[in-house]
């Protein structure tokens, strides 16, 4: 896609990126009722730290593998490797304890 559908593309995945965050932090803090502001911090922390770095890594993977492949080749293949990623969040995600809500509705 480009130009304006680019842009709507954007803003429609981001927002779906960042949508799962209160969700995410509603569960560390029930999982952990007592440390709901340690678990918050430790939640955020980590997301910004585990993005920062996996942005360095897919950026040097793309580096490497540009001479080869071309650079727009070697940024796709790069960015699949985000994809992957996102799959196995996923899978350990359907790992995570029930919680009291969910306990409660049955």
């Amino acid at each position: 896609a480009q130009g304006v559908l680019a842009a709507a593309l954007l803003l429609l995945v981001g927002c779906g990126l960042f949508a799962a965050l209160p969700v995410n932090l509603v569960m560390a803090q029930e999982l952990l009722p007592r440390r709901a502001s340690l678990v918050s911090g430790l939640m955020m922390g980590l997301a910004w730290a585990a993005g920062g770095l996996s942005t360095t890594a897919v950026g040097a993977l793309a580096d490497h593998l540009a001479p080869s492949l071309g650079p727009a080749a070697g940024l796709a293949r790069a960015l699949d490797t985000a994809v992957v990623a996102a799959i196995a969040a996923t899978a350990l995600a359907l790992t995570l304890p029930e919680t009291r809500a969910a306990r409660y509705a049955q």
